[in-house]
């Protein structure tokens, strides 16, 4: 049939339904081939979709969140603690805290550690040519086998400390001293590339300029690591305080010193 100039006219317009479902017959075919040829990855992507007990698709960002949020347990048995350049002749210089606070929240911190059985290692550096000294308050938690010197600033370069980590086998690793641009920022850095995963507590770290350390953290921070507080890591080490051995660990929570 044609039309008065003469152009074919549709013969399904003759139909009982006028035509409507032979074009839905026509999309349906239109829209599996465009399917298949000009956006082949969709088909695929929604069949490796992974899904839940209940069969339910699980998207991938849910599944990084979780992840993520593994970063911040930071569980006991896995924790370690390196201190870095804790040194009288050092932490002298503090601005960001106080000495005095610096080396008493240190000892604060490596108490807690003992009440719960975490790992610490201890790295100095020599001072005008002498083996460098450990501050008297962490004194009582070294000995031959967690205590090193090094020559060179960068912590991660002193074999037998890492050493010393590497026989905890405990991936989470936390790190305090001094200075924060130097020790701390250099032993963070080393850390994450050997795979730890980092937190700076920092009321246990000290720099002789608060612009500085607030550089040096936000680069921590850039590179994965992450800022936290003596109280923030306890609290989740153990959580009940109304037993020991999380009652002692409440109690050292009184020793602790705080400065703005």
């Amino acid at each position: 049939m044609r039309d008065f100039h003469g152009n074919q006219v549709d013969q399904l317009k003759g139909r009982p339904d006028g035509g409507q479902a032979g074009r839905r017959s026509l999309l349906k075919v239109t829209a599996a081939l465009l399917g298949a040829t000009l956006i082949p990855g969709i088909s695929s992507r929604v069949m490796a979709e992974p899904t839940d007990s209940e069969n339910k698709p699980v998207s991938a960002s849910a599944g990084r969140s979780s992840s993520s949020m593994g970063r911040f347990e930071a569980r006991p048995q896995d924790v370690q603690i390196l201190f870095v350049d804790l040194q009288d002749s050092l932490t002298h210089g503090s601005r960001s805290i106080t000495p005095a606070a610096l080396r008493n929240n240190a000892g604060v911190l490596a108490k807690i550690a003992r009440l719960l059985g975490i790992p610490m290692t201890f790295s100095l550096v020599p001072v005008k040519g002498k083996p460098g000294e450990l501050i008297s308050e962490l004194r009582p938690y070294s000995n031959a086998h967690n205590t090193s010197q090094r020559l060179l600033a960068p912590s991660f370069t002193d074999e037998a400390m890492v050493a010393s980590l590497a026989n905890n086998r405990r991936q989470t690793l936390i790190i305090c001293g001094f200075a924060t641009e130097v020790a701390v920022l250099e032993s963070a850095l080393g850390a994450i590339n050997s795979g730890y995963t980092v937190h700076v507590p920092v009321d246990v770290i000290g720099s002789a300029s608060s612009r500085t350390e607030s550089a040096a953290l936000r680069q921590m921070e850039l590179a994965g690591a992450l800022p936290t507080s003596i109280i923030s890591l306890a609290a989740k080490w153990s959580p009940n305080f109304s037993e020991e051995p999380g009652a002692s660990v409440l109690a050292a929570f009184s020793e602790i010193q705080t400065t703005n």
